[in-house]
């Protein structure tokens, strides 16, 4: 654990450079592997084709318990053109393509990330998802159920940009007291509905310190905000954020409320500046509970209650 495998730029100079060309799946892949530092490299994925399921970085785990020490660094992560014209919000699968996708499956041994990081990286002209996690270990979660709830835990994504995502720029599930600062979100939701990022199935995240802006608002769109607190989280808290000149909204603060076993709640946003952004200001949709919305700057407040 002490001396974990480290890639990295050798010197100075430009980024070693690893284009995928869309010849492959993904360009750089582990799977079920622990102590790792992937550092200063760049990665594309684009073919001259229709869009496929493509990714950059993909990193996957099954069946092995905690998967300790990941941390990506400094990458340059740009035109990855996976499928991004789809308008299924139900697909999973689908919004597990793009730039990077942190895969937990299996169901034979509970499996979670451990001191997994993102810091300072890029994540440009990707779809349709910028960075996306995943975990077949989330069922239990309402009721806190070990043999199908296993949360990965000390998760951080800081100081990286996501811009010209062609869906959301970042889906975070999964985690308990995951970290959320210091990110750029800019031009999400290009060609379908995404916010500029949102966390699912969580608990106790802390966004905080981040900037998400011109997220577009395309014709039928659910969603076209900032920020999202989605379906299944608890004690969600968005703070110290700004969002400006997004096309629906601040954000959205949501449940599926046509399941019985769906749940929001304990959001609270606070702290935060909304300027310019058009839409509801503050969406709130499905079974959501004890919500709090307050001490935010906005240039007018316009809030919507949907299917509630």
């Amino acid at each position: 654990p002490e001396q974990p495998v480290v890639i990295d730029r050798y010197d100075a100079g430009p980024l070693p450079a690893l284009h995928g060309a869309g010849r492959v799946p993904c360009v750089l892949r582990l799977e079920n592997q622990a102590g790792w530092e992937i550092n200063r490299l760049e990665l594309s994925n684009r073919t001259a084709g229709p869009p496929q399921r493509h990714r950059a970085v993909e990193i996957r785990a099954r069946d092995v318990g905690w998967v300790r020490h990941i941390h990506l660094k400094n990458l340059f992560i740009h035109d990855v053109n996976a499928v991004s014209d789809y308008r299924d919000d139900g697909d999973v699968t689908a919004k597990s393509f793009g730039g990077i996708a942190f895969l937990i499956e299996g169901e034979a041994k509970p499996t979670a990330w451990d001191d997994l990081l993102v810091q300072g990286c890029v994540i440009r002209d990707v779809g349709p998802i910028g960075l996306v996690s995943h975990s077949s270990w989330m069922k239990g979660h309402r009721e806190n159920d070990p043999r199908t709830w296993f949360p990965s835990q000390r998760v951080t994504i800081r100081g990286t940009t996501f811009e010209r995502i062609n869906r959301n720029g970042m889906i975070l599930r999964g985690c308990v007291r995951p970290l959320v600062e210091y990110n750029l979100w800019r031009e999400c939701g290009r060609t379908g509905s995404g916010n500029g990022m949102f966390i699912f199935h969580c608990d106790d995240a802390l966004v905080q310190f981040n900037e998400a802006c011109f997220t577009r608002y395309n014709p039928g769109d659910s969603d076209a905000a900032g920020y999202d607190s989605d379906y299944n989280s608890r004690r969600t808290i968005f703070q110290f954020n700004y969002s400006h000149d997004n096309e629906y909204g601040f954000i959205l603060i949501c449940s599926q409320g046509g399941r019985a076993n769906g749940f929001n709640d304990g959001t609270i946003v606070r702290y935060n500046i909304s300027q310019n952004d058009g839409g509801a200001l503050v969406r709130v949709s499905g079974t959501v509970t004890n919500s709090l919305v307050h001490n935010n700057t906005t240039q007018s407040l316009h809030v919507i209650f949907d299917d509630g």
